[in-house]
């Protein structure tokens, strides 16, 4: 299969980056998260978020010692920084090693995979997901002594992409998703609080 969508080319513009920089062996992992989540408190919508967290960590090995540097970004220029940084901090470590690091000779792993799954829940549309919370709320409700309803559910997509200087491409998509509830009753001064899962 081909590589998962949106996830090339930084892994491995920056493991060509570090090797031109000297490097004798780099590998990088990029990670995208989409998330949705949505709570309901009391029989209203209180919280609705949708975003997208990117980050690119590399690992270099120059002189006998490692290097590691992260971001947060993803344009070009990041990704070259953050190669850039990897062999930078590799060249000073090596300044105070004790002995060289070795590597154990490994295969190159060539590899794509996604998750499955029947419905995907970001493509199903708001609307339906409030009301399964809402249909939650109304059930907390019928028991009368609940002083507070919660209700909430959350969406993952997480792309990986590992690339290292021995040609491994691998690359890994997960989507998973969840909802739960919680009711706090109150009598007195006696507060109990149950929730599911």
């Amino acid at each position: 299969e081909g590589p998962v969508r949106g996830m090339k080319p930084f892994p491995e513009t920056a493991v060509e980056r570090a090797l031109l920089l000297g490097a004798s062996y780099a590998d990088a992992r990029f990670v995208e998260t989409e998330y949705e989540e949505i709570s309901v408190k009391n029989g209203k919508v209180e919280a609705l978020g949708r975003g997208i967290s990117r980050g690119l960590g590399v690992r270099a090995l120059k002189d006998g010692s490692w290097g590691f540097s992260a971001v947060n970004e993803t344009g070009e220029n990041w990704v070259l920084r953050c190669a850039n940084e990897a062999v930078s901090v590799a060249e000073a470590s090596s300044a105070v090693k004790g002995r060289d690091v070795v590597l154990s000779p490994a295969r190159k792993a060539r590899a794509s995979w996604k998750s499955a799954f029947r419905k995907d829940p970001f493509k199903t549309c708001l609307e339906e997901k409030i009301a399964l919370l809402m249909k939650a709320d109304r059930a907390m409700k019928k028991a009368g002594t609940i002083a507070l309803r919660e209700s909430d559910m959350k969406c993952w997509r997480t792309r990986r992409t590992f690339a290292s200087s021995e040609g491994s491409l691998i690359e890994q998509e997960t989507t998973e998703c969840g909802a739960g509830i919680s009711a706090t009753a109150i009598s007195g001064s006696d507060v109990q609080r149950r929730s599911f899962p």
